[in-house]
């Protein structure tokens, strides 16, 4: 004969160990944490306490809590309440190990008839056999990964909703099972992700198959190489033959200069020739006269 224990840590850590007949036997120690302490609650009503308000209030039935079984510990609605509910966010998304919820209500009945819903999908619903404490495992099938827990009645009962304790594990990474009890073979997989929560394994990865079609990308690439390879080409084209034309101006306008200075001296020449002319006439009219 075996018996399930679940204990909690100060730190919000559980474990869970099976006792053998006589023997202390197959130990596990569990990595798992307590995800719903100190998360926001409500209920749909808070019964009151010799008129003092602020004596009871949603947030009992998640502060951690175990050690008694006083009203002024645990959370109940209000008397009449047509449609008693208590509603917990746990901030995130979590992949969920087990749910153990402490009724602390030695009638069957009370206790039977609870709806436990994961963001407003019912995962299970409790009957006159539910123990108490409940703790409900997950398991592959259900593959419970949600953020808000809710726990109403169903149907038209008014019975006061009473609890004590709400406990939603989540198992620490590289860690796995009903209990947190199993390590995984690869804690981290070849994605980056951790392990599964549930059962240990690593989501398949996707293969990329290689493809011999050009992304847009390259195309719009290949598109501007090409526009400035031809703009290089027109450019060149227009600037090239300009230049080339540009030259025998230069060479004429040095021709047109050569052609002045030799005017010039040509001019200079002339004036000389003039001048020796008149002083050889000059000289001839003296000695004609003597």
């Amino acid at each position: 004969m075996e018996l399930p224990v679940h204990g909690l840590f100060a730190d919000g850590r559980f474990a869970a160990g099976r006792f053998g007949a006589g023997r202390f036997a197959d130990w596990l120690f569990a990595a798992g944490l307590n995800v719903a302490i100190g998360k926001p609650s409500k209920a749909s009503t808070i019964k009151k306490v010799d008129n003092d308000d602020s004596a009871v209030c949603s947030c009992l039935a998640n502060d951690g809590y175990l050690s008694t079984t006083e009203l002024t510990t645990c959370m109940s609605t209000a008397e009449g309440d047509p449609a008693p509910f208590w509603e917990l966010d746990l901030g995130e998304k979590y992949e969920i190990a087990g749910i153990n919820i402490d009724f602390d209500d030695d009638d069957k009945m009370r206790r039977s008839g609870i709806s436990i819903l994961l963001d407003g999908k019912e995962i299970f619903v409790t009957n006159d056999q539910t123990t108490d404490p409940a703790y409900i495992p997950n398991n592959k099938r259900r593959n419970w990964i949600g953020q808000v827990l809710k726990l109403q009645r169903k149907g038209p009962r008014i019975d006061p909703l009473m609890i004590c304790e709400v406990e939603v594990f989540n198992c620490m990474p590289g860690f796995y099972g009903y209990e947190c009890e199993g390590i995984c073979e690869r804690p981290v997989c070849d994605n980056g992700k951790f392990c599964s929560r549930i059962d240990g394994s690593c989501p398949k990865t996707v293969e990329v198959k290689e493809t011999t079609d050009c992304s847009p990308l390259i195309l719009v690439a290949g598109y501007v190489v090409g526009f400035l390879i031809i703009s290089l080409f027109i450019f060149a084209a227009k600037v090239i033959p300009y230049k080339k034309k540009s030259k025998p101006k230069a060479v004429k306008k040095e021709a047109e200069g050569d052609k002045v200075e030799e005017g010039s001296e040509s001019r200079g020449d002339k004036e000389e020739s003039q001048a020796e002319s008149g002083q050889s006439s000059g000289t001839d009219e003296k000695e004609s006269q003597v």
